[in-house]
C-alpha cells in the first residue's frame, strides 16, 4: 500500500479508533465521447453529475448536468478519480470544486460531510431493456409525447418523473443502442427541461441547424433513476 494512502488512515485510527472518509452526496457517470460531444466539449475529463443527495453536503451548490473538473485543487481526469479524492479528504474541510454548467466555469465551496453508509456515489445502472418498437422518424430516432396520467400508468412512471415520454424507439437507431427505451422519461435536452414533445423538436432542430451532430439527453427509468446519454442526430 503507498505510504501516501495508508498514512490518513493510520491517523484517523490513532485518533478515532476508526476511518473516516469524506462525502460529496452526488451521483456521477462516466463521460462518453458522444456526452462529451452534447456538451461542447474535445476531450472526456471529468465527471458528470446525474443527482444530489437531498440534504447532503451538495445540496444547493453542485447541480444535476454540472461536470466536476476539479476538486479540491486537483483535477478530475476521469469519473473514478472524483470518489478516491472525496474519500481522502478530511471530513468536514471546505474544498474548492470546479464545475462545467451550461458552458461556464463555475467556482463552489463545498463543506465536506461523513460518509456513514455504503453510498450510491459511483453506481451507474444500466437502465431496464423494453421491446423496441419499429418506424420511428424523428432525427432522434425516437417519438415521444408530453406526460399524460395515462402513459403515467401505463409505464408506472413514478410521480416524482416529470418530462416527455418515450413512446416508439426506431430499430437500429443511436438511441437504441445507447439503450433508450419505451417508457422512459426524456427530463431534459441539452440541459434545458422539456414537458412537451414541441419543446424537444425546438432544441434538436436548433441543435442541427447549429451544425451539432449530438444532443445530451438526461433520461429516467420508471423508477425516477437518471442518467445522461448523448444520441446522435440523424440527419
Amino acid at each position: 500500500i503507498p505510504v501516501n494512502l495508508a498514512k490518513p488512515v493510520i491517523n484517523q485510527l490513532i485518533e478515532f479508533g476508526e476511518t473516516r472518509r469524506g462525502w460529496l452526496g452526488v451521483q456521477i457517470q462516466e463521460v462518453t465521447e458522444d456526452i462529451a460531444a452534447g456538451l461542447g466539449r474535445d476531450d472526456r475529463s471529468g465527471a458528470l453529475v446525474t443527482g444530489v443527495e437531498p440534504d447532503g453536503p451538495s445540496d444547493g451548490t453542485i447541480l444535476a448536468g454540472d461536470l466536476i473538473l476539479v476538486f479540491d485543487g486537483k483535477p478530475v481526469n476521469r469519473m473514478r478519480d472524483l470518489p478516491r479524492l472525496v474519500a481522502e479528504t478530511t471530513v468536514g474541510k471546505e474544498v474548492n470544486v470546479r464545475v462545467l454548467r451550461l458552458g461556464e466555469e463555475v467556482d463552489l465551496t463545498i463543506e465536506l460531510g461523513r460518509l456513514e453508509r455504503e453510498d450510491a456515489f459511483a453506481q451507474v445502472e444500466n437502465l431496464p431493456p423494453a421491446e423496441i418498437p419499429e418506424n420511428a422518424d424523428s432525427m432522434l430516432g425516437l417519438k415521444v409525447e408530453g406526460m399524460t396520467a395515462e402513459l403515467r400508468e401505463e409505464f408506472a412512471i413514478d410521480t416524482s418523473v416529470q418530462g416527455v415520454v418515450v413512446v416508439e424507439v426506431a430499430e437500429d437507431s443511436d438511441a437504441e443502442q445507447k439503450g433508450v427505451r419505451v417508457g422512459h422519461t426524456i427530463v431534459e435536452v441539452n440541459q434545458q427541461a422539456v414537458f412537451t414533445a414541441r419543446d424537444v423538436e425546438t432544441i434538436v432542430g436548433t441543435s442541427a441547424e447549429i451544425g451539432r451532430d449530438v444532443v445530451l439527453l438526461k433520461l429516467a427509468d420508471p423508477s425516477g433513476n437518471l442518467r445522461f446519454v448523448g444520441v446522435r442526430l440523424e440527419k
